[in-house]
């Protein structure tokens, strides 16, 4: 049996109080139904390239499959865009 009140954003949540960490600053990856709780909570949400097409829409940016390494993909390709930003100029 599990509580009504468990799902991924919740989880999400609590794992970001735990650490200390603003839900801003969380990147949720993604592919299906059962991760829209989490999409809602973190700062970026992050559509797999194989997910269902409502699950594209309702996600900030849609990366690479999971086979491709999607989500080592979109960590590399936002790493580089925040050290873009971040240098002086």
């Amino acid at each position: 049996m599990v509580s009504r009140y468990a799902s991924k954003g919740n989880a999400l949540e609590y794992l970001a109080k735990y650490l200390n960490i603003g839900l801003d600053d969380v990147i949720a990856f993604g592919d299906n139904f059962n991760d829209i709780s989490m999409f809602k909570k973190a700062g970026i949400s992050v559509a797999m390239g194989n997910a269902e097409g409502e699950i594209k829409r309702i996600c900030r940016f849609v990366t690479l499959t999971n086979s491709e390494d999607g989500v080592a993909d979109f960590i590399f390709k936002h790493l580089e865009n925040t050290k873009a930003e971040s240098t002086p100029a």
